[in-house]
């Protein structure tokens, strides 16, 4: 003391996000690490006030405040709304819950989830529609070590179902590269894989209903993931084009940061 405190309510796409901040001077607020939390039994009308507590059952406390407001204005938490132009979800129940902020052309991605894998994923998603040939690319400079088989990287999916069809390319801490897909709705993801290591470059591309994952140290010398050109007759049509990241840890939070992000198509 003195500081100044503050915590938010903000509403978006169905989730009530709470947050706390503090401040040296009421006026930039910075948000308590980790202190973003859903609340579903706090939504409606709610009791907004001032606490005290001695921590000390029999001896009273004393406090003092000043500058008190309550305020009906919103105050979003850093990495809840998501970018113009784009659509961000947490497929299959991922824990914590996933964030995203775009600076420039820089990606912060943060989230959990059990895997991107099997017969269904539990992931976070940033993503645009792609309608006929094309791909996506980005360069993935930074990723959390929360498991060897932590995922970041590029997708293409057809819906957000959790055991939708998709395909993606990965890099991970302990596996290197991977070219993942999913044929059809619920079936078991098969995969290929390559050596690297973060920072690389991804890229998936579709022509028709064939797809290949790509690799490249720069960002122009792109090398195909040996075994990874498949075709998927599920992925047709509209399909959704994107970032994706799981820190196959559900519970445990883990951060990725991309750039140099290219729709083609």
């Amino acid at each position: 003391m003195p500081t100044y405190l503050r915590v938010g309510r903000y509403t978006t796409a169905g989730n009530v996000y709470y947050t706390a901040y503090t401040s040296p001077d009421g006026t930039t607020w910075t948000a308590v690490p980790g202190s973003t939390q859903v609340l579903t039994g706090l939504g409606g009308t709610l009791l907004a006030g001032l606490a005290v507590t001695s921590h000390n059952q029999g001896t009273s406390s004393t406090v003092g405040f000043d500058s008190v407001s309550v305020t009906a204005t919103e105050f979003p938490p850093p990495g809840s709304s998501c970018p113009t132009g784009w659509t961000c979800s947490d497929i299959g129940g991922p824990l914590p819950l996933g964030q995203q902020t775009l600076t420039g052309t820089l990606w912060s991605l943060f989230g959990g989830g059990g895997d991107i894998w099997a017969t269904g994923d539990s992931f976070h998603f940033v993503d645009k529609t792609l309608t006929a040939n094309g791909s996506i690319s980005a360069h993935v400079t930074a990723q959390s070590n929360t498991g060897p088989w932590a995922k970041a990287g590029v997708m293409l999916r057809a819906t957000t179902d959790p055991g939708s069809p998709y395909y993606a390319a990965f890099v991970t801490p302990g596996h290197g590269v991977v070219a993942q897909w999913r044929t059809a709705q619920g079936a078991p993801t098969a995969q290929a894989a390559t050596p690297g290591v973060v920072p690389t470059y991804l890229k998936v591309a579709r022509i028709g209903v064939s797809f290949t994952a790509y690799t490249s140290p720069n960002g122009k010398t792109r090398t195909g993931v040996p075994g990874s050109t498949v075709t998927l007759a599920n992925l047709s049509g509209v399909v959704l084009r994107g970032l994706a990241m799981t820190s196959h840890n559900q519970g445990t939070g883990g951060t990725v940061a991309m750039g140099t992000v290219e729709l083609v198509g």
